[in-house]
């Protein structure tokens, strides 16, 4: 039996809402569908009006057969075994055919096909084909190739760390665009954390018809820290106590989550002990680092401060930037405008 409340809710009336006849017959046919979707198609819903000013709608569903499934699969290029995947979905023959079910199935497909790294399938709407009250679902896969992340060039982090850092949206398909901005994110996170002049391209090499391995070559260069940081043209603020704020500022700016797990300390701990990364990779205080977006914010705080204190029109310029390589220092210096 449905749920009561599951069908006023699909019915879309309430209490207290202005009675006219084509309301009652959109909620009707919202019911229809509602059954429908659970598998009754054949299902008749009727109602009767009792009252004049404060009216009470009574309704009658007579729900009738249920359609059932008769048969599943896969249809197109599926090249994953299709009775592994068809075994976990939540339809099956013999069934009610409850479309809402089946959307979820067609969901956990897409899903399936993204783990096993096909993030150039498509997976299609179902096909659904009924005759005498049996319903055939055909469901169309077309896998493409399978994709392999390579990382080249990768001494701080283990490339198990940097895959976690690509950031693909799971429900999109991975073409050029999305590569890019894959091989951007990666960028950041070594910017963020003292890379200031990190590089990473990406490119792709098929390996054969049904796989293709996208590579990522990162050029870390060295890690830097800030030195030292000067205020210039600040009257209202003194300068020491503009960094302190600014340095607070920047602390709360933490850089997110890189998901460490801790497989990857212990490697990071071997290539430590075998001199093969940076002891002090995660050691640096956010205020050490220049990472453009985390000053950016931290500077915006500091102009809040001048305009509440009277300073409306306060502003700042843009850090101007001493970059020794040598010492693999920043000295920043941060021009303010108190108007």
């Amino acid at each position: 039996p449905v749920d009561l409340e599951r069908i006023r809710k699909a019915a879309g009336l309430n209490v207290g809402d202005e009675y006219y006849p084509e309301r009652v017959q959109r909620a009707l046919e919202n019911i229809r569908i509602f059954y429908g979707r659970l598998g009754w198609r054949d299902v008749i819903v009727k109602v009767e009006a009792i009252g004049e000013q404060a009216m009470t709608l009574k309704l009658q569903v007579e729900e009738g057969g249920p359609t059932r499934v008769a048969s599943v699969k896969l249809t197109g290029q599926p090249t994953l075994p299709a009775h592994k995947i068809l075994a976990q979905l939540k339809v099956h023959p013999g069934d009610v055919l409850n479309l809402e079910l089946l959307d979820d199935d067609v969901r956990a497909v897409r899903a399936r096909y993204r783990e096993a790294k096909f993030f150039r399938s498509r997976v299609g709407l179902p096909r659904i084909d009924i005759k005498n009250g049996l319903a055939d679902i055909a469901i169309p896969v077309e896998s493409g190739p399978r994709l392999e992340f390579v990382f080249a060039g990768n001494v701080t982090f283990p490339s198990t760390l940097l895959e976690k850092q690509l950031g693909y949206d799971p429900d999109q398909i991975l073409d050029e665009g999305a590569i890019e901005a894959a091989a951007d994110r990666l960028r950041h996170f070594y910017q963020s954390r003292g890379f200031f002049s990190s590089r990473v391209t990406a490119r792709e090499d098929r390996l054969s018809q049904t796989r293709i391995a996208v590579r990522f070559h990162i050029q870390e260069g060295r890690r830097y820290r800030v030195r030292q940081i000067t205020f210039v043209d600040n009257a209202f603020y003194k300068e020491g106590w503009l960094r302190m704020r600014l340095n607070e500022y920047l602390d709360d700016q933490a850089p997110p989550d890189p998901q460490v797990t801790p497989e990857d300390f212990d490697r990071l701990d071997g290539l430590i002990a075998r001199g093969e990364t940076d002891p002090e990779w995660r050691a640096h205080a956010i205020r050490d680092i220049y990472y453009d977006p985390t000053w950016t914010a931290a500077l915006e705080r500091v102009v809040e401060l001048y305009k509440a204190a009277g300073f409306i029109d306060a502003q700042y310029d843009a850090p101007r930037l001493d970059v020794d390589e040598r010492l693999g220092v920043i000295d920043v210096s941060i021009t303010v405008r108190e108007g």
